[in-house]
């Protein structure tokens, strides 16, 4: 989000008063000359008139978007970064247009003002199709949901806790939920990862139980969600493999005796 496009007189103080050129203008005059591939931007004169908020019986401690409007002061606020968010996960959807129009956005480097002109760059900007009130809806409906604080569910079913394994092809079965996005799943031995990171669930890979020693290992399979709250399924198996004998060696042959030596 940043800059206008329609007309300075829309914006407080003209086109140099939009507060994200104007607040950082070095950056805002290099991204605008130097980007490599097409900017879209929602402009100043998007965000005035839809005018959004978190539910207003939200707790500050448990909605980090209540906290935010309480940190500056307010309990509603025009939507300009509620809006370009909006665009980037859904698109155009309902609410937006492209133009279709590209120019260039002049941004002055000192200042922050910017000047549109459509000739030729890569530049473009959207307009509204969604009513402001339509608008102000679909965003208040989403800033009321409860953020997801809590972990995936996740549980390894097979191989069963404490059984016996063995072999180069075990396999290692884990489920997964999560109330929102379950973005990874990754089985650990020992701590150590095992296997690639699986995204969908139930998850299996095969394990070469052979490179790890005979004895007690702890599997574990971790979930992970799109927001980075993750969840330990743990089991104990025993691993028990025979030994491999890698050299095999004789001596002192005799007619009824001999001596044989192996390396395992």
């Amino acid at each position: 989000m940043g800059g206008g496009y329609l007309s300075s007189a829309n914006v407080p103080g003209g086109y140099g008063g939009e507060y994200n050129f104007a607040a950082a203008p070095a950056s805002s005059c290099y991204v605008m000359q130097n980007w490599p591939t097409d900017i879209v931007s929602i402009g100043y004169e998007v965000g005035p008139g839809v005018v959004s908020g978190p539910p207003s019986g939200a707790a500050t401690s448990t909605n980090p978007i209540k906290d935010a409007y309480s940190l500056s002061n307010v309990t509603t606020a025009p939507s300009w970064d509620q809006l370009a968010v909006l665009y980037g996960v859904d698109g155009l959807s309902t609410n937006f247009q492209d133009v279709g129009i590209k120019g260039t956005n002049t941004v002055n480097c000192s200042t922050g003002a910017n000047s549109w002109t459509t000739a030729t760059g890569n530049v473009t900007y959207l307009g509204k199709i969604a009513s402001d009130i339509s608008l102000e809806s679909t965003l208040n409906n989403l800033q009321a949901e409860a953020p997801d604080i809590n972990p995936p569910l996740i549980a390894i079913s097979v191989p069963s806790a404490s059984s016996t394994v063995s072999g180069s092809s075990v396999t290692l079965t884990a489920s997964s939920t999560d109330a929102v996005y379950l973005a990874s799943i990754q089985f650990e031995l020992d701590g150590t990862d095992i296997g690639s990171v699986g995204t969908s669930s139930p998850y299996t890979i095969i394990w070469n139980s052979t490179g790890v020693s005979n004895g007690t290992h702890t599997l574990s399979a971790v979930a992970t969600n799109g927001i980075g709250n993750s969840a330990t399924s743990s089991i104990s198996v025993t691993v028990s493999n025979p030994p491999v004998i890698t050299s095999i060696a004789t001596s002192s042959i005799g007619t009824s005796t001999a001596t044989i030596t192996w390396t395992t």
